[in-house]
């Protein structure tokens, strides 16, 4: 059986985390543990989850100056277990590059946050942005791919723009 699902554990729970994880192993391609997640266990915590052998992305969207995300990323590829990390590509190409030159010679692989899924144009003026949803996304979307960065997260919607 192919294995293509990566599991959102969106709780606040180790605990859960872990039994959820343990009841659908067999299932799964990896695990995905976002912000609430990380911010309850950090490091320590996501070392619980090695001994399940599926691969691990970390998704907390970072987004810094290009010498802190550059420590991070240092600091979060110490577990090998972890194998692909969010990134904001609104942070620059600068940023970008920052992090990849953090993770060479590691198989930390980065995936690029466009525009969130709850933007709108609306949202998007208030922080200084003029740009259409659309074409925002596709400027972030370049950027990564400039970056060379392994993927791109984007809403269900903008999919046909990045293909």
């Amino acid at each position: 059986m192919k294995k293509n699902i990566f599991l959102a554990l969106d709780f606040g729970s180790l605990d859960k985390a872990l039994d959820v994880t343990n009841k659908t192993k067999e299932y799964l391609a990896g695990i995905k543990i976002g912000l609430e997640l990380y911010s309850a266990i950090g490091l320590k915590g996501i070392k619980e989850f090695e001994k399940f052998k599926l691969p691990i992305f970390l998704d907390t969207k970072i987004f810094d100056i290009p010498n802190q995300v550059a420590k991070t990323v240092k600091v979060i590829s110490t577990l090998k277990a972890i194998k692909y990390f969010t990134i904001h590509a609104l942070g620059s190409l600068e940023m970008l590059h920052a992090a990849q030159k953090a993770a060479k010679n590691t198989s930390l692989e980065f995936l690029a946050v466009s525009v969130l899924t709850s933007f709108d144009k609306k949202d998007l003026e208030q922080i200084g942005i003029m740009n259409e949803v659309e074409d925002q996304v596709k400027l972030l979307i370049n950027l990564a791919c400039q970056a060379k960065l392994s993927g791109v997260i984007v809403s269900a919607q903008d999919i046909g723009l990045i293909r």
